[in-house]
């Protein structure tokens, strides 16, 4: 069965002029942030690094759907979620991002295509 999500396209991402697997590492260090920042949004939810394809393709965080979850609901705590994303990267700055998640592990660009089955 495929998964379903609720994407999570922090603004950062386009700035980052095509690169892929740094804009990975960032949205990793910030997911693992979240827990600090936004307890109650993100308590009993799953989250993905994943590629978003539509008008091309670009790497973005997956709320992933479950069963009895409301999809109204998960789109609001998803927008919520990349709002508080966005003042973070906003009140930081992107050098500043960027420098923290120098050493974050996360998948290259190309892994993560490849763990999809999208053939960019």
């Amino acid at each position: 069965m495929r998964k379903s999500y609720q994407i999570i396209t922090p603004e950062f991402v386009d700035a980052m002029q095509g690169d892929y697997d740094g804009a990975l590492r960032c949205l990793a260090y910030l997911l693992r942030q979240l827990s600090e920042w936004v307890p109650q949004l993100i308590q009993g939810r799953t989250f993905e690094l994943i590629p978003i394809c539509y008008l091309g393709c670009y790497p973005g965080i997956g709320l992933l759907m479950q069963d009895g979850f409301d999809s109204t609901e998960e789109f609001r705590r998803s927008e919520a979620i990349s709002e508080t994303l966005d003042r973070r990267v906003e009140s930081i700055g992107a050098a500043t991002l960027q420098a923290c998640a120098v050493h974050e592990p996360a998948p290259s660009w190309g892994e993560l295509l490849t763990q999809f089955g999208v053939n960019y």
